[in-house]
């Protein structure tokens, strides 16, 4: 009966919870299945199914592992996994196929072992010194064993399942001396006391018993035999109190009580037979038809034969409809293996076909980013040169403009220059004037070169600024002020031709725009009234502002202007042969210019009497703060 109960100790390992066989648990669960919490539940559910029923019924055990297998591997659960394949072991070792069933405990090792599942891996390596045990190759036993020890002592100690790992070392090592099992049952019963393991307790005593009936010491192993079937009857546990009845039994045999050990087995036989345990009922018909030899009971004998082939034939029969499912299984698994081999090959091709397009798509891409680097590239140059364009446009108008400014100096500075000289000029003529009048022409050439090293060092001052390119820089300019200041410039040839200035321009008029700017402005318009002017004339100046503008206008009373020198006037390119005229001519295209630059308009016409008018604008726009 060693290997039967051995056997007991093998699904101990199979899950993360010691679970017993138990026929309300098993339609439990059975039950849960068919309203899971979630394919994982399901798939635990499965498992441990398979667990509880491995004695009840072998091919259960196997189908409920085939089924748990193929879902672990769809949600690829490692931990599930090596548990189903110790489900397909169990069925495959209780049915005989041993080599199988090993095979099948080291896949569920070997999945334990590259998950680090210590507890696992330490009961996988029990579980193949057990089939070994089947087979009868008692090195191999020892091996594995050692191997499972050697792995709870330096990890799992402090682990639940140390204490059955411990006792069942004791139990498959039948080398080993007896201080050492007394060692390893000691810290094995420490365990379980320290996790409160009853399971494991009843366990400990079994195999102390058992070692106490096989050491000739049946008397000290009674204690714990009967305390044994008190917890399992206590605690309902069917499948143990029937292991705790079958030492019993051998206790009785012990000490020659063989009715009483006869009474233990067919107790034990009408609990297997009754929760359909097909292996206890072989082993306990062969235990009873002993009984009935050691009593010289023909006729029990006989009827416990008839029993024992009837369960044979059974078994026989179960066996041979398994192995032939199993055969179908691994031809089943050899077509899977072949179909996972094709498909393997078939996804080695679609990576290579990705691999192809993905650098296929890298080489678009690379060519997409040198076409765009390229044409950025361009954009750039483009960019640079229009700067480039740009720059020299801002020079060639910048040296146009200074051309310009020194125009505009030579323009203003002659006719006040001109005016002196010729004072200069009547003094030095005029040898016999007397005292008063030198001195009074005196006073009019000093007064004349005052303001024009004046007017000269503002203009300056503004042209410096200006050496660059234009910049505006507004002030407030009142415009009637700048009209009377720019008269005064030229009073000399105005009082020579006793011409008079009637400033009719609003005095509140007072815009934000460049101040030097509408002084030379001013300036060359009523320079050019003067000079066309008739003697004794008047220079009227006018004002007017609108929504958008304010405008300035100068009227003489001279010839006024042809049509030809209207339409030449502003281009800088008068065709009159008078140098006085062609003058004019590039001092109002200078006054053109500048105009535009502040935003404002200059033209010319002839009054609705005679006389010319000249007119400028300056945009409201360009004011900073109240006009008038």
């Amino acid at each position: 009966m060693i290997r039967r109960y051995i056997l007991s100790l093998l699904f101990t390992f199979l899950l993360p919870c010691v679970c017993i066989a138990q026929l309300s648990e098993i339609r439990q669960l059975q039950e849960q299945l068919k309203h899971p919490k979630d394919s994982l539940d399901y798939l635990r559910k499965l498992n441990k199914i398979g667990l509880l029923i491995h004695l009840k019924n072998a091919d259960s055990s196997f189908y409920y592992g085939i089924q748990a297998n193929g879902l672990a591997d769809r949600l690829n659960d490692p931990k599930e996994k090596s548990s189903a394949l110790s489900n397909i072991a169990t069925g495959l070792l209780l049915k005989g196929l041993y080599s199988q069933a090993l095979q099948y405990f080291g896949k569920a090792y070997v999945v334990c072992k590259a998950n680090d599942f210590k507890p696992e891996m330490a009961g996988g390596l029990m579980n193949q010194s057990i089939a070994y045990s089947f087979i009868g190759d008692s090195i191999k036993v020892i091996q594995f064993a050692i191997r499972a020890n050697h792995l709870t002592r330096a990890y799992l100690m402090h682990d639940s399942v140390a204490s059955m790992l411990l006792a069942n070392y004791v139990e498959l090592n039948s080398k080993l001396a007896k201080d050492s099992v007394t060692w390893y049952l000691s810290n094995a019963e420490k365990v379980a006391n320290r996790f409160k393991d009853k399971r494991a307790m009843v366990f400990i005593g079994q195999i102390k018993a058992t070692r106490l009936i096989n050491n000739n010491q049946p008397q000290q192993a009674l204690p714990l035999i009967r305390y044994n079937l008190a917890v399992t009857r206590a605690n309902n546990w069917d499948y143990h109190e029937m292991e705790a009845l079958n030492i019993l039994g051998s206790y009785y045999l012990a000490i020659n009580k063989t009715d009483s050990a006869l009474a233990a087995y067919k107790i034990i036989y009408n609990k297997a037979k009754a929760n359909n345990y097909v292996y206890w009922q072989i082993d306990i018909l062969k235990a009873i038809s002993n009984c009935y030899k050691l009593k010289n009971d023909k006729a029990g004998e006989y009827n416990t034969a008839q029993l024992l082939i009837k369960a044979l034939e059974q078994d026989n029969n179960a066996n041979s409809s398994f192995l032939g499912d199993y055969i179908k299984y691994n031809q089943a698994q050899d077509e899977l293996k072949k179909l996972s081999l094709s498909e393997m090959l078939n996804h080695k091709k679609i990576i290579w076909l990705v691999a192809a397009c993905i650098a296929g798509s890298m080489v678009i891409i690379l060519l997409i980013w040198f076409y765009i680097k390229v044409n950025a590239q361009a954009a750039k140059l483009t960019e640079l040169n229009a700067t480039i364009t740009g720059q020299n446009q801002a020079l060639k108008e910048s040296d146009i403009f200074k051309s310009r400014l020194l125009s505009m100096l030579a323009h203003d500075f002659r006719s006040p220059l001109n005016s002196t000289i010729g004072m200069v000029q009547l003094l030095k003529d005029h040898e016999t004037m007397d005292v008063d009048e030198a001195a009074g022409l005196y006073k009019l050439i000093e007064t004349d070169i005052n303001e024009v090293l004046l007017t000269f060092d503002n203009i300056l001052q503004w042209t410096r600024k200006q050496l660059t390119g234009y910049t505006m820089e507004p002030v407030k300019v009142n415009l009637r002020e700048s009209i009377t200041e720019a008269f005064g410039f030229f009073h000399e040839q105005a009082n020579a031709g006793q011409i008079t200035l009637v400033n009719e321009v609003d005095a509140r008029i007072a815009p934000f725009t460049d101040l030097e700017i509408i002084r030379f402005i001013n300036r060359n318009l009523l320079h050019n009234a003067i000079k066309y002017s008739p003697a004794g004339g008047r220079i009227t100046t006018v004002s007017a502002v609108t929504k958008d503008e304010i405008m300035i206008k100068i009227k003489d009373e001279g010839s006024g202007l042809s049509d030809r020198l209207l339409k030449e006037l502003f281009t800088g390119k008068v065709s009159d042969t008078n140098d006085s005229t062609q003058g004019a001519g590039l001092a109002l295209n200078i006054c053109a210019e500048f105009i535009q630059k502040l935003g404002g308009r200059i033209w010319a016409g002839n009054g609705p009497a005679k006389g010319a008018e000249f007119s400028y604008t300056i945009p409201l726009t360009a004011a900073s703060g109240p006009v008038v």
